[in-house]
């Protein structure tokens, strides 16, 4: 279930390298909001407002964006390394808890990470004014074009990738 509270709009800003890393088009938003602050513009959304659940609707599209809801990005980030295991490219906006299990898990092990430069502010629903995130944010990666990522991507954050193992033996 959304929560108001999870009602926060990417910046155009940060809409823009979503696209420049895409290819200049996006294929679907799994968590689009209609609202006019809302500036995504994908082939495809799925508003859950309208029993649109994009964690139990097929993603069809090959190059999905996506700013799940802050409160529950588990599951997002689940579905994300899913669609990217059957070759899809995945790129989501998520708060940098680098900490927790979801990151540990997943987020480290199969994406690339930007950790941006910048707080990120958003956008809420019948507002003009911007919202500064109290938290650092990420974009995160999931999908093969790796260099493609690290390009776009590098000109507004640190990009970090996990050594593991023997990878990190190569490192002495």
């Amino acid at each position: 279930m959304l929560k108001e509270s999870d009602r926060y709009f990417t910046p155009a800003w940060l809409v823009e390298a979503v696209l420049e890393q895409l290819g200049g088009s996006i294929d679907l938003d799994p968590c689009w909001d209609p609202d006019a602050g809302c500036v995504v513009r994908a082939e495809e959304v799925f508003d859950i407002r309208k029993s649109q659940d994009g964690l139990v609707l097929p993603w069809d599209g090959t190059r999905v964006f996506c700013n799940p809801p802050y409160s529950d990005v588990a599951p997002w980030v689940l579905r994300a390394v899913q669609h990217a295991a059957n070759g899809g490219e995945v790129l989501m906006l998520i708060n940098a808890s680098t900490d927790t299990s979801v990151w540990q898990r997943y987020v480290l092990r199969h994406g690339c990470v930007c950790l941006l430069n910048k707080r990120v502010s958003f956008g809420r629903p019948g507002s003009n004014k911007l919202t500064p995130n109290l938290q650092a944010s990420a974009v995160v990666y999931f999908g093969t074009d790796v260099a493609g990522f690290v390009r776009v991507w590098s000109k507004t954050g640190s990009i970090i990738r996990r050594v593991d193992g023997e990878a990190a033996q190569d490192l002495r």
